[in-house]
């Protein structure tokens, strides 16, 4: 129902016709989807071992272990914020649902289009001529659920921020599981057009309307016979 609301879009980004042929299209994998909730879970429930751990702090050194349920009863105000950190991972999970069904990543023979944002969606189109390096981050926990990120850089690139691509400068690929074939197809597309490979218009030699000597020698063998003749 929020995804309707707020009509996010269930099709992979569309790319430009002059984009070349649709590679693949995808999603990050479920597994980055797992790991997200999994730290949202283990930092709400640290949030709330720490707001227990000072709510009987405050007990220990007033030697009272009362519960006044009172708005003006400050010595209980931490255990006042344990709902609010409930209410605020359970609202994060959400989110993090309709932010994968959000994020896309579209591949052709010329370009690369990222598409992410739940509230404002952003999409960002990099050409594979444009691309100066692809490289690889996974950190201790993306091992563990064995999925990667990929991060590309093209011409001026390195100041931009990597997940926004606001300057149009780099882009990052989040949760991909099988990363190393990833960066190969697309280190291979990037070759291709530093060599010039795909899509150069192969050159069409016009006829030339130029006359040849050996034309030339004949029509003059023509006209001498034509003059012997008719003398």
């Amino acid at each position: 129902m929020i995804a309707w609301a707020l009509r996010i879009p269930s099709e992979p980004a569309e790319i430009p016709v002059d984009s070349g042929e649709l590679i693949k299209s995808f999603h990050p994998s479920p597994n980055w989807l797992r790991l997200r909730r999994l730290q949202v879970i283990l930092g709400t429930l640290l949030a709330l071992l720490v707001n227990v751990a000072v709510f009987f702090g405050q007990a220990l050194a007033s030697n009272s272990f009362t519960f006044s349920v009172s708005i003006f009863d400050w010595s209980n105000f931490s255990l006042f914020l344990a709902p609010i950190f409930l209410l605020a991972g359970l609202f994060r999970l959400i989110t993090l649902r309709l932010q994968y069904d959000c994020t896309w990543y579209v591949l052709t023979e010329r370009a690369l289009r990222i598409r992410r944002g739940l509230i404002l969606i952003r999409e960002t189109t990099i050409t594979y001529a444009n691309i100066q390096n692809i490289s690889l981050q996974q950190g201790p926990f993306e091992r563990m659920f064995s999925v990667s990120s990929i991060k590309v850089e093209t011409a001026g690139g390195g100041g931009a921020d990597t997940k926004t691509d606001s300057l149009g400068h780099s882009g990052l690929i989040e949760g991909v599981q099988d990363a190393d074939s990833l960066r190969d197809l697309m280190m291979a597309q990037v070759r291709l057009h530093r060599s010039g490979g795909l899509g150069d218009v192969e050159a069409v030699v016009e006829p030339s309307h130029e006359p040849r000597w050996t034309d030339m020698s004949e029509i003059l063998v023509q006209i001498r016979d034509d003059l012997a003749a008719s003398t």
